[in-house]
């Protein structure tokens, strides 16, 4: 698949087909990882795509309660 380089504001950029995108799950505002391996550009998803976001809905909706801390809590441990 060819595709050509376009001016994009002050830079210039790709323009990736929408059947890519919906094979890699991105879509506007993804973070992707870009790496050159020889002669080619490669681009994939960064890891953890979307937790940000979903950190920040449960703590909205109050869901970010830590469970297990009696069980990690040491302080009072006797030895």
């Amino acid at each position: 698949m060819e595709a050509t380089v376009v001016r994009i504001g002050n830079g210039e950029g790709l323009v990736i087909p929408a059947s890519i995108l919906e094979k890699l799950k991105l879509k506007l505002y993804s973070i992707v990882n870009i790496t050159l391996q020889d002669d080619a550009i490669v681009i994939t998803p960064a890891v953890r795509q979307g937790w940000a976001e979903a950190a920040r809905l449960m703590r909205e909706r109050g869901e970010d309660e830590l469970i297990g801390a009696d069980v990690t809590d040491d302080t009072e441990a006797q030895y």
